[in-house]
């Protein structure tokens, strides 16, 4: 397969970067991208990947009507692409810790039910990847690798069981 070029957004400033993708495999290009913050050359109008750099972030993105509306705006767009990702660099566990950091009561039903409208009125998967460390590096290479065989051989057989 040859090298993978993968678009970021212009806005996007501490996301992945030359050290999360194998230079061997990846190029990176930043473009200003209407809807998400990841897609792939080629791919622009199949793959959105919109990335979170953890659970407090996502509640920022809840906690006012403006952020919010934002927020789910993007959701919508995203639902126009047939691949369409949130991924967001902490674990599931993470989110157990939230109300120590945040000060928030409990923070887990916002979550939760935002999580819901994700999967259920958006059809958004939602990836908790841990935080970032040579593990997610690898997990979000292999993820792009994998998007990518889609535009060589317009299948994801290798998916099927």
């Amino acid at each position: 397969m040859s090298k993978i070029t993968i678009i970021y957004d212009d806005r996007e400033n501490k996301g992945w970067n030359e050290t999360t993708f194998p230079r061997r495999s990846f190029t990176l290009a930043r473009k200003r991208l209407s809807t998400g913050d990841y897609t792939i050359k080629g791919l622009e109008q199949v793959v959105a990947i919109e990335r979170k750099s953890g659970w407090d972030e996502i509640l920022t993105n809840l906690s006012t009507k403006r952020n919010y509306n934002r927020f789910a705006d993007e959701l919508k767009r995203m639902t126009k692409y047939p691949v369409r990702l949130l991924i967001v660099e902490a674990s599931w566990r993470d989110m157990e810790f939230l109300s120590t950091f945040t000060g928030a009561s409990n923070p887990l039903p916002i979550l939760n039910a935002f999580i819901s409208r994700c999967l259920f009125e958006f059809n958004i998967p939602v990836l908790a990847i841990g935080r970032r460390s040579s593990h997610t590096r690898a997990y979000v290479s292999s993820l792009f690798k994998s998007i990518a065989w889609y535009k060589e051989h317009k299948s994801f057989y290798f998916l099927k069981g």
